[in-house]
């Protein structure tokens, strides 16, 4: 590697994380992350002020092509560059904010809370505090004039994200493909019961055809390299608060109020408080501000910043720092198990 009164300098939005055995750099702009040794993560972060020539200088030429090989993986990836001068070079603001009280929400119905729980109201209210997605889910079958009912709760709102997870019924999947063009705010369909696996892009919207022949409020937590969420917004929430739980709120079938749809514990009820007051306790947000560096096992692992934490199903029910129960790799070996 010549340009030996260069400084290598990584993009600001490309991260390096240190785990156990070995470390990644998060491209947070491309979505990708890439693993590198523990060794060059170490020269990235204590070196990372200094030009090239005085990095060789540090270690014996028997290791040099190790650090050629290092650097021009770096160069090679488009994860950093060569610059003469440091000056002007701004780090990523590693804060997180969010401008309202609540980002996501997700709600659980059946035909009998559709038939007795004001729906139109809930709405109004996420829409109040600022809720960004909202998540329905159908898990019983759903009635095509359920479905209309509730996309057309969501027209006159701020809600931006709007997803729907349903048991596959062809004359539902066609129905909801025509009102598109209605509801330019929906992202995504899930589709459960399906004859195939399958993923369509049908105008923007992403319909995803699963197999399982149920799905249930508990089968969420899961921890897999298909989940992981590279990006700025996930990397600086993750450094301050908890991923998963953090400004969410949930509503069971039965009207109850939760920070997440799996837990035991609610908080009140849509037909008897309000949401604001509901999310404001302090109890709800308990569990908010647990970040992955706060996490048993988690904190060592070089996906801590792009994983989604799970905080009702944990290893150690008693202790709120344990590991995920659903996540399966073990970062002391760099292994799924």
């Amino acid at each position: 590697m010549t340009n030996n009164n260069s400084y290598l300098v990584l993009y600001a939005n490309c991260i390096p994380v240190k785990g156990a055995i070995r470390s990644t750099i998060c491209d947070l702009q491309r979505g990708k992350w890439y693993y590198i040794p523990n060794d060059l993560y170490e020269i990235l972060i204590n070196y990372n002020k200094c030009k090239l020539g005085d990095i060789y200088s540090k270690y014996e030429k028997t290791n040099h092509e190790i650090l050629n090989e290092y650097f021009a993986f770096i160069l090679k990836n488009d994860l950093g560059f060569l610059d003469d001068d440091l000056r002007g070079f701004v780090a990523l603001n590693n804060e997180w904010d969010y401008p309202g009280h609540i980002s996501n929400c997700v709600i659980d119905i059946d035909n009998l809370s559709f038939a007795n729980f004001k729906y139109k109201e809930v709405i109004d209210q996420l829409d109040q505090l600022n809720c960004a997605c909202l998540q329905y889910r159908l898990f019983d079958g759903a009635k095509p004039s359920t479905v209309k009912k509730l996309l057309s709760f969501t027209l006159d709102t701020r809600l931006n994200d709007i997803k729907l997870v349903l048991k596959y019924d062809k004359d539902l999947d066609d129905l909801l493909r025509t009102l598109i063009d209605k509801h330019k705010r929906l992202s995504q369909i899930v589709y459960f019961g399906a004859n195939e696996s399958s993923v369509d892009i049908f105008k923007d919207v992403q319909i995803i055809y699963m197999t399982h022949k149920t799905l249930t409020a508990g089968d969420c937590g899961v921890v897999c390299p298909s989940m992981f969420s590279v990006n700025t917004e996930h990397y600086t929430e993750s450094l301050n608060y908890n991923t998963c739980l953090n400004k969410k709120v949930s509503i069971d079938a039965s009207g109850f109020i939760k920070n997440c749809p799996s837990q035991t514990e609610s908080f009140g009820h849509i037909d008897a408080d309000s949401i604001f007051e509901v999310i404001s306790n302090q109890m709800f947000q308990e569990l908010w501000k647990i970040k992955k560096d706060d996490v048993q096992v988690c904190k060592d692992c070089e996906h801590r910043y792009i994983c989604t934490d799970c905080r009702i199903f944990i290893n150690s029910p008693e202790d709120k720092f344990s590991k995920p129960k659903k996540c399966t790799y073990d970062p002391y070996t760099a292994s799924w198990i």
